[in-house]
């Protein structure tokens, strides 16, 4: 105990040196300067200089702070406003790809119905909703509309045969392309070569030809008159190459267009 208050009266002591020196020096610094001795003035002026150097210094320091916070807000303004920009930009990207399907579909009815209007007698101009998406399975949907339509009648485009109607659910129809693996079509090839037209892992093929040897590349393929519920001479295509058993060729439609035309269905015996 008696350690601890000498150790007390020590730094107390410490203490009251340190002040009294503190005050010692500010009064000879203030009676100095007042009675402006050199010495006094001189380390007053150091002091003020001391004092102004380490102000401009600091107020540079936060100034500059103050700058970068700045360009950081800046900063996080454009990133705010860039994201936005790029949202409206997708936003714009989404409606230019609308309005694209719009102007191709207005084209494509343009086209079939400046075809068709008097060449073609059709039941009904359908719009493509669906595309199969199956490699071997090949098929579209479309609106019916108020259209009376039956499995068999033919789907075609203004360029020939592209499919079959295949079923019919409300207010959609289902085309079993002339591709499908389950597709099998009499056919013509040139004037009177018969055969049977379907899909293949190969590509579209002509089997059961009663005269392959006399098939050609060049000849036009049609649908023949031996088809039940479905006109002869629609153009399908044209021959490229065939092989041992087969015949090939390159169809003269596009099996994907944005519309279709139906054709009204016929009785049996009774072809166009």
């Amino acid at each position: 105990m008696l350690t601890n208050t000498r150790r007390k009266t020590k730094n107390l002591n410490k203490t009251l040196g340190a002040s009294c020196l503190f005050i010692a020096l500010n009064l000879f610094f203030v009676f100095g300067t007042r009675f402006k001795v050199p010495m006094c003035i001189s380390t007053q002026n150091a002091l003020k200089n001391t004092i102004h150097t380490a102000l401009h210094t600091s107020s540079r320091y936060i100034l500059d702070i103050l700058h970068a916070f700045k360009n950081i807000g800046a900063l996080i303004d454009q990133q705010e406003e860039l994201a936005k920009l790029r949202s409206e930009n997708q936003k714009l990207h989404e409606r230019l790809k609308i309005m694209q399907k719009f102007k191709e579909e207005n084209i494509s009815l343009h086209s079939l119905l400046s075809k068709t209007r008097n060449d073609i007698d059709y039941q009904s101009l359908a719009r493509v909703v669906l595309v199969s998406s199956h490699p071997y399975l090949q098929s579209l949907v479309v609106e019916r509309g108020k259209h009376n339509l039956q499995i068999g009648q033919a789907a075609i485009t203004q360029q020939g045969l592209i499919g079959l109607i295949s079923e019919v659910q409300g207010d959609f129809v289902y085309i079993q392309l002339i591709n499908d693996l389950r597709s099998h079509i009499p056919v013509t090839i040139g004037e009177d070569i018969q055969g049977v037209l379907s899909g293949s892992p190969d590509g579209i093929k002509i089997t059961a030809v009663s005269s392959l040897d006399e098939v050609k590349q060049g000849l036009p393929v049609k649908t023949s008159s031996n088809a039940q519920h479905l006109p002869s001479n629609i153009p399908i295509g044209t021959i490229t190459h065939k092989t041992e058993d087969a015949a090939f060729l390159e169809l003269s439609s596009d099996l994907f267009p944005t519309h279709v035309m139906i054709l009204p269905a016929i009785q049996q015996g009774h072809h166009a």
